[in-house]
């Protein structure tokens, strides 16, 4: 057994789980919940035991184990991909509408028949302040989706 690979396997597994909880942590709070950041840090460590058993698999002869992993791992993405598509949909179109029309707070914006400006930009949606005093929240997908006027703050 060559030890050398499995204390990079080891190495390479912990860099890339801290690197992924770092990730996660970091761009993903503010929009999932308490057991969506759970199943996510399963996935990290699920993800990272798998590189491990990748890297250490030749020297130790645990191929099978590994595959076994892999499917897990490849099938826990395939449920998290599924069960988070809205919250992922409306984080990364925040990211393109956000850039690309270069939205501000203090905006004016209309949309179909509500009109206000834009007192917050969020990771999912905008905060819109309408005429009534009101607070109207706007996922980033309507945005994309019905057509709508801007007038620059």
């Amino acid at each position: 057994m060559d030890f050398t690979s499995v204390v990079l396997g080891g190495v390479a597994a912990v860099m890339v789980f801290l690197m992924a909880m770092y990730s996660v942590k970091r761009f993903f709070s503010k929009a999932l919940t308490k057991k969506q950041m759970y199943l996510i840090e399963v996935l990290a460590l699920l993800f990272s035991i798998s590189l491990f058993l990748a890297i250490a698999s030749p020297a130790t002869q645990m191929h099978n184990l590994f595959f076994l992993v892999l499917a897990v791992f490849v099938i826990a993405m395939g449920v998290l991909m599924l069960g988070t598509w809205r919250v992922l949909e409306q984080y990364l179109t925040g990211l393109f509408v956000t850039r690309v029309l270069d939205l501000h707070v203090g905006d004016y914006v209309e949309l179909d028949n509500m009109r206000g400006y834009i007192t917050a930009l969020e990771d999912t949606y905008v905060v819109v302040r309408d005429p009534r005093r009101e607070y109207v929240y706007i996922p980033y997908t309507v945005l994309l989706r019905r057509p709508f006027r801007r007038v620059k703050a």
